[in-house]
């Protein structure tokens, strides 16, 4: 319960920045919004009918936290990051890649569902015969 609760007894966290950079937070506080957003959006396209917006925040799901990856190792951590507290900083990349991934997948299938797709996609298309000559 050491997470959930602040206790004497727990095993000493690593440190992965020695000061923790504005960046960071800001990064954070955009994450959780995006993360907030994302339901939200799926609601509101589910009810329109129209996925739209599901795949504009699908290409923001499937760019945006690679490029904060990059960002904050080679930017962030090997600029401010403690050495010894690489490990942590790479087990905490794995589980929010896994998460990103998941989001990312379950944004586009979610797009993908037949609730989004035309019920008769030859509707509004016309064809002409080819005339018979004399």
């Amino acid at each position: 319960m050491c997470v959930l609760f602040v206790r004497n007894d727990c095993a000493p966290q690593p440190v992965i920045y020695s000061k923790r950079p504005k960046r960071v937070l800001a990064a954070a506080i955009a994450g959780v919004a995006l993360l907030l957003v994302t339901p939200v959006f799926a609601v509101i396209a589910w009810h329109q009918k129209d996925p739209t917006k599901l795949y504009i925040l699908g290409a923001v799901w499937a760019v945006a936290p690679p490029v904060w990856f990059w960002y904050e190792f080679f930017f962030l951590f090997r600029v401010l990051g403690d050495p010894a507290g690489f490990e942590h900083f790479k087990y905490g990349q794995q589980v929010a890649v896994a998460i990103w991934a998941g989001i990312a997948i379950a944004t586009f299938a979610f797009a993908s569902s037949e609730r989004f797709k035309a019920k008769n996609p030859t509707a509004g298309i016309t064809t002409t015969q080819p005339s018979k000559g004399p």
